[in-house]
């Protein structure tokens, strides 16, 4: 689990202002692009507000900005990188994630017209 995650060794890694890679999506963009890149609202639910964002490499992806999320810094960051781990047709996989007090962000594809099919 722990190998595909593109963290360091310190304990609170991505607890912070900085973006934690799944896979091979590390190291493509950083917060600072990350939020210079949404372009759209697609859509707003009980968590949050997903938002579309087209990165400088013409990159497409889905950020989804959660709010009013209350749960342990090192619990979130437990139950996220188990959820990345995970390979499934019916999911889209987690790219990247950032948790800090003022910003919880997941990263994942863009999947055209709402759909996974």
């Amino acid at each position: 689990m722990a190998e595909d995650v593109g963290v360091v060794a310190d304990p609170m890694a991505g607890i912070g202002e900085n973006l934690v890679f799944f896979r091979n999506a590390r190291m493509m963009f950083d917060l600072n692009d990350l939020m210079r890149s949404l372009t759209e609202v697609l859509g707003e639910g009980l968590f949050g507000t997903t938002y579309k964002a087209v990165l400088e490499s013409g990159t497409v992806i889905e950020v989804k900005r959660l709010k009013g999320v209350t749960i342990a810094p090192q619990r979130f960051k437990d139950t996220i990188e188990v959820a990345g781990a995970m390979d499934h047709e019916n999911l889209l996989p987690l790219r990247a994630y950032c948790y800090s007090t003022n910003k919880k962000f997941l990263v994942c594809d863009y999947m055209p017209m709402g759909s996974l099919s």
